[in-house]
């Protein structure tokens, strides 16, 4: 790849990771991050150079900066946001969609839980949720489809197995509502998507953009999401709704207000994805990109007297919560006189209550709160 890249102008890595980083001379680099769990992304923004970052979303670019920023290991560049494109495509292929799933009965009530085996995806969370909302609605009988690869190939530790996830749905008594089937092609996935009643995205996984639950809006069906992440920038979106994280009742309450929406919400809802997400932009977002002009450093320093919510946190009533612990933390004293808001800040130099001081370390330490970036 070295040999190729000599006479370039720009190179673009798209997930740019520390194992594939020769000598690029003089190209301008362009990189893309979209995850900032795993750690080639984590340790990309934190320890290689490039010209520019794109990101898909607000909240992923918000937390690059502050995490970069502060770890003083480097000059910040610019951080772009270009939102993903998201496509919607009816195919011939229905191989791996479930017999059931498309001769449905009229009773039944279709939950869609298209996600990979990650233990943080919300795999319980989705069965419990389905398992409760059994028990409140007595005219429709839940069926909960999960797609999956049926063996038990090595994974590694944050992925369930196919016998464990049979252990769950036994151990929950849930093999009523639970039917797993094959995983999914990528070009079978809207018209699955189309099938179902809701699409649920209940897990703690920090999620950078949010595919998802747009690519079910797109697809005509309402979803129901986890308030995590970059998930909390798609509210507002006509069709998809947010509950806290590991709030069950919460989610079936939702699922209900879903199935009962009404269909011009539905149609707002897709014509909003198809706006604002849509391939066209994306291209002409990454053209812009590559042929544009941008500092190559950014000079960002912090203010440690002034400290703010952390981008990966939000305030829910008098609790504060992290999407990397994903816990609700609680600082009662400091709540008495701060607001938590995004935007608001705390000035140090006007406290000197030693309880208040102390939560505010205690946040800090917890990652709730970091210093302004100026």
């Amino acid at each position: 790849m070295h040999e190729n890249t000599v006479d370039s102008d720009v190179v673009f890595l798209h997930a740019d990771s520390l194992f594939i980083r020769p000598n690029f001379h003089n190209a301008k680099i362009i990189r893309s991050l979209h995850d900032y769990v795993y750690e080639e992304s984590l340790l990309s923004s934190l320890l290689l150079p490039a010209d520019v970052t794109v990101v898909p979303s607000t909240y992923l670019k918000k937390t690059v900066e502050t995490t970069v920023v502060m770890s003083n290991l480097r000059d910040l560049e610019d951080i772009v946001v270009i939102p993903n494109g998201v496509s919607g495509y009816l195919t011939p292929k229905t191989r791996s969609i479930p017999h059931r799933l498309k001769n449905r009965s009229n009773d039944d009530l279709i939950i869609l839980f298209p996600h990979r085996a990650d233990r943080k995806k919300g795999f319980k969370e989705a069965v419990n949720i389905c398992n409760k909302l059994q028990a409140k609605i007595n005219n429709k009988t839940v069926r909960l489809f999960i797609p999956f690869y049926n063996d038990d190939r090595e994974r590694d530790e944050s992925s369930y197995r196919y016998s464990e996830l049979q252990q769950i749905i036994n151990d929950l008594d849930t093999s009523n509502v639970v039917e797993l089937h094959n995983w999914l092609d990528t070009d079978e996935v809207h018209r699955y998507l189309s099938l179902g009643d809701v699409v649920i995205n209940p897990g703690a996984f920090v999620e950078s953009f949010g595919l998802v639950p747009l690519e079910s809006v797109l697809a005509g069906t309402p979803a129901v999401c986890s308030r995590v992440g970059a998930l909390r920038d798609l509210e507002g979106i006509p069709g998809l709704y947010h509950v806290d994280y590991g709030d069950i009742d919460g989610f079936v309450e939702k699922i209900i207000e879903a199935i009962n929406v009404d269909q011009s919400t539905l149609d707002d809802g897709k014509n909003h994805v198809e706006t604002v997400y849509s391939i066209e932009s994306m291209i002409d977002g990454y053209d812009e990109v590559m042929t544009g002009s941008y500092d190559k450093t950014k000079k960002m320093t912090l203010d440690e007297h002034h400290l703010v919510l952390a981008p990966w946190c939000y305030k829910n009533g008098n609790f504060i919560y992290n999407d990397y612990s994903s816990k609700f933390h609680h600082y009662p004293k400091l709540n008495d006189v701060f607001s938590f808001f995004p935007g608001t800040t705390i000035n140090l130099n006007k406290f000197s209550s030693p309880d208040i001081l102390m939560e505010i370390n205690k946040a800090r330490e917890e990652g709730c709160l970091t210093p302004l970036i100026v």
